[in-house]
């Protein structure tokens, strides 16, 4: 009997919510099966199976709270005794190698009421004991569906029998009824006309927090009460930068299939910066009282999704050009809007670039990520009327670079200092090169 244990997936995930379960008691599954699914602080994550057997119990239900190390199945592989899990067999594995065991990991990209499926009466957590509740549903015509699924079909009015299923055995997924393109259900549409209420303009409503949420609050209010902010802010002469990316942007695209942005430029220069300033590429070691400079610059890039922000990173982001800059902004944005960031690609951030004049903002006082040192922060490009020495007036481009840094570690000076230099490399292009 192997008993199977929620294992760590990532660097400071301890526990998820269960979102589906595709295996229960009874059903045979291969190693490698998907069993269920998790969603947890950053993804949601499709749990494969260790080992090949039979479903003898399942310790958990749509909508439990997981922890790592808890049982959740139990699989007859044959083998007669308990087995250890995984993460039992190899108590040194990393947490990169630990992220490996889960399978493919993807940004949770739904928001799901999970109180609709918890069950209140005996009969259901008997049927819940017995593995009856959240594996797939069978409708008339045969077809498989997730209860998720088909909860959401139901709220959107989805006639289920025009619907294509992309799971195993053709299962109705989540994500093939947020794709699906055809009218609603006649039916449906009819009882919501008749019986459903208008609601008024001035009623509540409430909005399950998604676990994404909750760990972003928490990192919110840990990094407020925890470091001691100094925010520092200096305008940038974003026109010479402004003419030569104009010059050069097509051409840089015809030769590398690469559009080259200011937040590419940005992102450079900050790496050069903590390069020259490492004190703000590092980062406190609470138990041995150390500040630890990282030797390179993995710059965390804050990305806006519609369910919440992600900070994909940017690795070795001092040892690139502008143009392979520009190119990873482009791939983990998209990663993270499509929802198909892996974990790697989000640990190991040592220093972060917000943007957020991508919203209209000229100002911001950005958060500093848990753990790192300091952050920095663009604002919007906006046009300005200069004057020179000569007292003949031009039209420029101006931007508000901010740089919030932990004053506990870093002197006001030096985050200063840094912020200046960041300026001169974006007011001077030439002097990061492009390729």
């Amino acid at each position: 009997m192997y008993k199977f244990k929620f294992a760590d997936i990532g660097e400071g995930l301890h526990e998820g919510v269960v979102a589906e379960i595709y295996k229960n008691v009874g059903d045979k599954v291969s190693e490698g099966d998907s069993l269920f699914s998790v969603e947890t602080d950053k993804v949601t994550s499709d749990i494969p199976s260790p080992t090949e057997g039979v479903i003898k119990e399942v310790l958990m239900k749509v909508g439990d709270t997981i922890h790592v190390g808890d049982e959740i199945y139990h699989i007859d592989n044959g083998s007669g005794e308990s087995a250890p899990a995984e993460e039992d067999k190899n108590p040194q594995k990393s947490s990169e190698e630990a992220a490996s065991v889960v399978g493919d990991i993807k940004v949770s990209n739904e928001i799901i009421d999970l109180s609709s499926m918890k069950s209140s009466s005996k009969a259901q957590k008997g049927d819940i004991r017995k593995g009856k509740v959240g594996s797939s549903v069978r409708l008339q015509d045969g077809k498989l569906i997730t209860p998720f699924a088909r909860s959401l079909a139901a709220e959107k009015g989805i006639d289920l029998s025009n619907v294509q299923g992309s799971g195993s055995n053709g299962r109705i997924l989540v994500k093939d009824i947020e794709n699906f393109k055809g009218a609603p259900s006649p039916q449906t549409n009819q009882v919501n006309s008749a019986a459903a209420p208008v609601k008024s303009s001035s009623e509540d409503v409430r909005v399950k927090v998604a676990p994404i949420r909750k760990a972003i609050a928490s990192a919110m209010k840990t990094s407020w009460s925890t470091v001691a902010y100094t925010n520092l802010v200096n305008e940038v002469n974003m026109t010479k930068l402004w003419d030569e990316r104009k010059l050069m942007v097509e051409s840089v695209l015809a030769k590398t299939g690469v559009k080259i942005t200011f937040t590419a430029f940005a992102a450079k220069a900050t790496a050069i910066a903590l390069k020259e300033f490492p004190n703000l590429n590092a980062k406190y070691d609470e138990a041995t009282n150390e500040i630890i400079q990282f030797g390179s610059v993995h710059l965390g890039l804050a990305v806006d999704t519609p369910k919440g922000l992600m900070v994909p990173v940017i690795k070795n982001a001092d040892s690139k050009s502008v143009v392979e800059i520009a190119k990873d902004i482009i791939d983990l944005a998209v990663k993270a809007r499509d929802g198909k960031l892996t974990m790697p690609e989000m640990q190991g951030g040592t220093f972060t670039l917000t943007n957020y004049g991508s919203a209209g903002a000229f100002f911001g006082v950005p958060v500093i990520n848990v753990g790192e040192m300091g952050i920095i922060g663009t604002g919007a490009i906006v046009d300005r009327v200069y004057s020179d020495k000569n007292g003949n007036f031009y039209n420029g481009k101006v931007m508000n670079l901010t740089t919030a840094a932990d004053h506990r570690w870093v002197d006001g000076a030096d985050i200063g200092r840094f912020n200046m230099r960041v300026k001169e490399l974006l007011e001077n292009p030439a002097m990061m090169g492009v390729l």
